[in-house]
């Protein structure tokens, strides 16, 4: 069985969006809800599923008005990066054998990464050459500036 795993990143300008999303998580019993991350928040992954990602991450969104990027790889098969924006799913690049779907990368980019390079972007989605879909995931923290996925031993 390859890795599995899924991360909700909320994009947050400034400390009023902080304090929503502390408002917002405080019904969780979890000490540790998020990890600060340049200008996101990782939701923790004890709060977050496969059954409850969109779920979640759409609430996020338009209950307090944040981007929210999720970021998932599925037995190391197939890997996904959505974005979340006013409650509605804008964003959603899909890396399968079996499925590609693309999204508008630059709109994707104005809205959730804005400094990074669009054709350093696409160049790490548009490689052939990944074994295993989280290598995706891994190399494009590398350009964004946050870790997308947990860490893996080994790569």
């Amino acid at each position: 069985m390859g890795y599995t795993g899924i991360k909700v990143h909320i994009k947050v300008d400034n400390s009023q969006d902080i304090d929503k999303i502390n408002r917002y998580l405080s019904v969780f019993s979890f000490k540790d809800k998020y990890v600060g991350q340049k200008n996101y928040l990782t939701v923790n992954s004890n709060l977050v599923s496969f059954e409850n990602f969109e779920e979640i991450a759409s609430d996020i969104s338009g209950s307090l008005n944040c981007n929210v990027l999720v970021a998932l790889v599925y037995d190391s098969d197939v890997s996904v990066l959505q974005g979340y924006i006013r409650g509605e799913k804008k964003f959603e690049e899909i890396k399968s054998a079996e499925e590609n779907q693309k999204m508008h990368r630059e709109d994707f980019l104005k809205n959730f990464f804005p400094e990074c390079d669009l054709s350093e972007f696409s160049n790490i989605f548009d490689n052939e050459d990944y074994l295993y879909a989280e290598e995706i995931l891994f190399k494009l923290s590398d350009i964004v500036g946050i870790r997308l996925l947990e860490e893996i031993a080994g790569l």
